[in-house]
């Protein structure tokens, strides 16, 4: 307690920022009387007109290409395929065979558990 009643109060230098009265707006150093409005540029620009015309890598890579629909053997569902004509590479299909593949072994494995738990029911059973 004597400590604390002998501390003196922290004395300032006289050369020290002056209090903001209330009131004032604090502004940075250098700072402008009026607003600056600085825009940037589009990244990218696009021009929509119904006179338009495709670019003619456009046409050519649109014209190449060939969609079909095809049952999948292994799953027997329909998918869509977007086909090269030129060597019959299928270039997309929806869906992914990846995910038909997934699928399918999804259901083999559902129907061997149903198939599990129908023998082990057949041996309850019995006893």
């Amino acid at each position: 307690m004597l400590e604390i009643a002998g501390a003196r109060p922290v004395e300032r230098a006289a050369g020290g920022p002056s209090p903001i009265e209330t009131g004032q707006a604090a502004r940075p150093q250098g700072a402008d009387s009026g607003p600056r409005e600085s825009r940037l540029e589009p990244a990218v620009s696009v021009e929509v007109r119904p006179d338009a015309q495709p670019a003619e890598g456009d046409r050519k890579a649109a014209g190449d290409y060939r969609g079909r629909y095809v049952k999948d053997l292994d799953s027997q569902e329909i998918v869509y395929q977007v086909v090269d004509p030129g060597s019959g590479t299928v270039m997309v299909q929806l869906p992914s065979p990846q995910a038909l593949d997934a699928r399918a072994y999804a259901q083999r494995a559902a129907a061997a558990r149903a198939a599990q738990s129908e023998a082990k029911e057949a041996v309850n059973r019995m006893a």
